[in-house]
């Protein structure tokens, strides 16, 4: 992820994320310092079908801003089923045959 918002107007940027395993969000920080914002899963270590995140970035005035959102401005979080890599390329190299 990465955010306009100048640092020194940045007071935290968040993932929030969980899966079918998990009812609850589950909030990382991202270290401001960082050009970059990357987040990593390993469903290896906590296995899941679904999985769902958003944004957030809390300014220093007090604004919270989230990304997905629809057009009334409420929260939509992405979601994707999650597949086993070896599966999906099986699948992907028999659709081209």
């Amino acid at each position: 992820m990465f955010s306009e918002f100048p640092k020194s107007d940045t007071e935290k940027i968040s993932i929030f994320y969980r899966t079918d395993a998990q009812p609850r969000y589950i909030e990382k920080t991202f270290d401001l310092a960082s050009q970059r914002h990357i987040f990593s899963y390993n469903p290896k270590d906590r296995p899941t079908k679904k999985f769902s995140y958003f944004f957030t970035i809390e300014l220093m005035n007090g604004s919270v801003y989230a990304t997905p959102i629809d057009t009334s401005g409420m929260v939509v979080p992405y979601t994707f089923e999650v597949e086993d890599p070896l599966e999906y390329y099986k699948k992907r190299s028999m659709k081209r045959d």
